[in-house]
């Protein structure tokens, strides 16, 4: 076994416990990541395959990716854990660990892409989930909207929310998009702030219905797509 091969089993398998815990209580034992880095970045330096990046290009494109996701982070879009777990890949894997050779030598080319196929397939899950939730709603209470709204906003409501009764809403799995402004009317905002979540749940009934939206479990996806990819690089 190359030692590329073996950082890629270690990490891998490692990765399943922040991924048990993302999908328990989305709260990751920052422990983890120190015992990943203890041994993933010694090994990294005994790879020779990794030489061929250079380390002014691996800075480089490290510096670039940070910024990114520090920007991804501002916008409250993926959590401080998940971006601790891509910054892991990114720095431990710049290069493919399998798959084909014109992919293997590209730099950053492989956790580009296993971020880009993690992001992809939790949005896909979320969606479906969020669709057939809905449907469901709908088939139950023959009726999915009780405001006026636009086509649009309907449309999108489908596809990222679905509705919860509020008992359910523990802003750390769900949350309320449902908000109420100072004149006290309820309307929908599709980006809340934790503030504007908080206040919103207050005014209604804990068996009443609202639309919300589920955090993803990123990391468990991330862990999902790291087992996979050897497996699809090798069929395809």
């Amino acid at each position: 076994m190359s030692i590329t091969i073996l950082r890629y089993t270690i990490f891998t398998i490692l990765m399943i416990i922040p991924a048990y815990q993302d999908i328990k209580s989305r709260f990751i034992d920052d422990r983890i990541w120190l015992v990943q880095g203890v041994i993933g970045y010694p090994l990294l330096l005994m790879d020779q395959s990794v030489l061929s990046v250079g380390i002014y290009r691996y800075l480089a494109n490290m510096i670039m990716y940070t910024l990114i996701f520090i920007i991804i982070h501002r916008f409250s879009m993926i959590g401080e854990a998940d971006i601790i777990a891509l910054m892991m890949v990114f720095t431990l894997f710049p290069l493919s660990p399998v798959g084909p050779k014109s992919l293997h030598y590209v730099p950053f080319n492989y956790p580009l892409r296993i971020f880009l196929m993690t992001l992809i397939s939790a949005l896909i899950y979320n969606i479906m989930y969020n669709l057939l939730s809905n449907y469901r709603y709908w088939v139950l209470n023959n009726q999915l909207f009780k405001d006026e709204l636009s086509f649009c906003m309907k449309v999108i409501l489908c596809l990222i929310a679905r509705k919860e009764v509020a008992a359910r809403i523990d802003n750390i799995k769900i949350y309320s998009l449902e908000v109420i402004d100072s004149d006290g009317l309820r309307r929908i905002r599709l980006m809340p702030s934790i503030k504007d979540i908080n206040d919103a749940i207050k005014p209604y009934n804990n068996d009443e219905y609202m639309w919300t939206t589920s955090g993803i479990p990123l990391i468990s996806w991330l862990t999902l797509i790291l087992i996979l990819y050897p497996i699809m690089e090798v069929m395809l």
